[in-house]
This record gives structure tokens, C-alpha cells and sequence, in this order.
């Protein structure tokens, strides 16, 4: 948590940026990796969401670096208060675009399934065809609402269900669908089409694929769901 940060005396935070994804109205969250702490952190510039003039104003890309001046606690509910972390708008900066592995020594950690990503609290709303439909995470659960899964990419399928990109996960225990909220993803989806999309990941590639729990609203006030963030290879 960002509480664990301000307490530990740290300043400024670098992070390496492992997901940018679209939210709406024209918002968008970004998340990454902190070496110095173990953690992932989602930094919120004065407490709210990017919008496409500051990622470009610091060019936030995943695999970029970024420093940001922490400057108060997550003030939201569980499990994204773990990782919530109000920062100086002010005070971001670009400090470079290293080549970061996303896998081994030095990348951000990964899980076998989607389940331990989560610490063992993923729910789904039914089954249809063997598929998992919906995963989540109930809101106020004290765990993480940021990781990634390590899989091939012939477990990964995109697809299309009136006119949003989805996608099946299959992670050795279970198939899931989930929405597909990755920015640079969902622009080849707009751009280029469907067909275009599945051809970014050729076959028995390994991928690093991150996950991500949305924060409930009015319709579904308890259900924290499950999103794909990003695909890295």
C-alpha cells in the first residue's frame, strides 16, 4: 500500500510501467512495478485518473519509467487500496524507457492461475461450455486488484461479443472470459479489426499476461471483475 511508501520515507517512487488501459469518458488508469518495494502501485495524479494529454505529456507506455512524489494514503475501498497511490501531479516524471524483461530475474512476478493471482478469492457468475464467465473479486476483500498471469498464447483467444473485444483464458485449472481493457490492444481492435488482433501473439509463444480487477459500481456494487490489462512477449 501507499501508506507502507509514505511510512518507509520514500520521496519519490520509480515505477515500471506494466499497464495503461482505457476506462470512459476519456479516462485511464495506469499501473506498474515498484523494484525498490516489491509492489505494484497505481498511481492516481492528484488522486484521479491520466487522460491521453498527460500520458503523452510523460510518455506512459508499458515497459516506460516513470517517478512519481507520493503525497498521501489510498483513500478507496479494498482490495484496490493495496495498491491506490495519490501522487503530485506536478512532480511525474519520465525517466527513460529501459529494456525490462517480463520474464525471469528482474520482471514483475507472475502466477500459474488465475485464482493464486488473487490469493485464492476469485468467483465467477457460471459456467457456459465449460467457460468461467466473469471472474471477480468481491469488493472489501483484503488483496491485490493488480497481477499477471504466465501462459502460452494458444490459451489466450480473443473474440468479439456485441462489438467489444473479450477474451478466454485458459490457465491450467480453468477457462475464463474476460473483458480486454489494454489500450494498445483495443486500438488494433478499432483500427484493424478482430483478425488483426489475433495475429499480434503467434502460436506457443509465452506471454505475460497482466490482470486486473475493475472497482465495482452502482449495477454491480459487489463484484470487483477481472480484466485483461496487457499481453507482453
Amino acid at each position: 500500500m501507499l501508506s507502507h511508501l509514505l511510512c518507509r520515507g520514500l520521496d519519490t517512487v520509480d515505477i515500471m510501467v506494466t499497464e495503461v488501459t482505457e476506462m470512459r469518458g476519456g479516462h485511464y488508469c495506469v499501473a506498474g512495478w515498484c523494484a525498490a518495494t516489491n509492489s505494484m502501485v497505481r498511481p492516481l495524479p492528484n488522486g484521479g485518473h491520466w487522460n491521453a494529454t498527460l500520458l503523452a505529456a510523460h510518455h506512459v507506455v508499458p515497459g516506460a519509467l516513470i517517478r512519481v512524489q507520493p503525497n498521501g494514503p489510498g483513500t478507496g475501498s479494498l482490495p484496490h487500496r493495496r495498491e491506490d497511490a495519490p501522487v503530485a501531479i506536478n512532480q511525474i516524471q519520465h525517466i527513460g524507457n529501459a529494456a525490462y524483461p517480463w520474464f525471469g530475474p528482474g520482471a514483475p512476478p507472475t502466477a500459474q492461475t488465475l485464482d493464486q493471482a488473487f490469493e485464492g478469492h476469485i468467483q465467477y457468475n457460471g459456467t457456459w461450455q465449460g467457460v468461467r464467465k466473469a471472474p471477480y473479486v468481491a469488493d472489501g476483500v483484503d488483496t491485490r486488484s493488480l497481477w499477471a498471469i504466465q501462459a502460452l498464447s494458444d490459451n489466450l483467444r480473443f473474440l468479439e461479443e456485441f462489438g467489444k473485444l473479450k477474451a478466454t483464458l485458459r490457465d491450467g485449472t480453468a477457462t475464463y472470459k474476460m473483458a480486454v481493457t489494454c489500450r494498445s490492444i483495443r486500438e488494433v481492435h478499432r483500427q484493424h479489426g478482430l483478425t488483426a488482433v489475433q495475429q499480434l501473439f503467434p502460436t506457443r509463444t509465452n506471454l505475460h499476461i497482466r490482470i486486473g480487477l475493475a472497482r465495482s459500481w452502482d449495477d454491480e456494487p459487489d463484484k470487483c471483475y477481472a480484466m485483461i490489462n496487457g499481453v507482453y512477449r
